[in-house]
């Protein structure tokens, strides 16, 4: 007779073993966000610190992530082309104040010229007699004495005794758009310098240009 085995006794159940995932982050792009927080800025300030922030911004493309990076990068840009623009325009500006300051100079010296040679003209007149005019001839002479402020003769023209003083103008060609023309009603109404007649009481000739 043969004796029966005893079941083996259940073992219980084991749990499964649990497995923790660990997800690593790549290290912050510190650079990038320095450059996109710094070409912000820029905007804000008119463009003065785009270009920090563009530099910044194009040494964070070499490390990852990129987002921030490639974003001030961008803004980067914008605010710098913005900047350089406002100082081309400040620089044309300020040329462009000496410019004009330079012309006004050499403006006014050309009719400080005209108005010498004016005088001597009328001391002419006045040599010859009342009622007396000069004519073309002798005008001419005496303007080629007298240079405008731009370094050319000046020229004296009489016409029904009146005569008119031109200057070639910055171009230094006569009949041009930028002569300058003064005729005697503009040179009367000014106070003239005071020159002698040669040979006169002072015996010396007025100061012009290239005395």
């Amino acid at each position: 007779m043969s004796s029966a085995t005893p079941p083996y006794p259940q073992q219980p159940a084991q749990p499964a073993a649990s497995t923790n995932v660990v997800v690593k982050h790549p290290p912050p792009n510190n650079l990038g966000l320095a450059g996109f927080i710094t070409s912000i800025l820029g905007l804000v300030t008119c463009g003065v610190l785009a270009p920090v922030g563009l530099l910044l911004s194009l040494i964070g493309l070499f490390k990852q992530p990129r987002g921030f990076a490639i974003a001030g990068t961008i803004i980067g840009i914008i605010g710098s082309v913005f900047l350089a623009l406002v100082g081309v325009s400040i620089v044309l500006g300020v040329l462009g104040l000496g410019a004009a300051a330079k012309f006004l100079k050499e403006t006014a010296t050309t009719h400080e010229q005209a108005m010498k040679l004016y005088a001597e003209l009328e001391q002419q007149r006045a040599t010859a007699g009342a009622g007396a005019t000069i004519s073309s001839t002798t005008a001419s002479a005496l303007a080629a004495k007298y240079n405008d402020g731009w370094g050319t003769p000046l020229r004296a023209q009489v016409a029904s005794g009146n005569v008119t003083i031109i200057s070639a103008g910055r171009d230094k060609k006569f009949d041009t758009d930028d002569d300058l023309s003064f005729d005697e009603t503009q040179l009367s109404a000014t106070t003239m310098p005071s020159t002698t007649q040669p040979g006169g009481a002072g015996g010396e000739r007025g100061t012009n240009a290239n005395d």
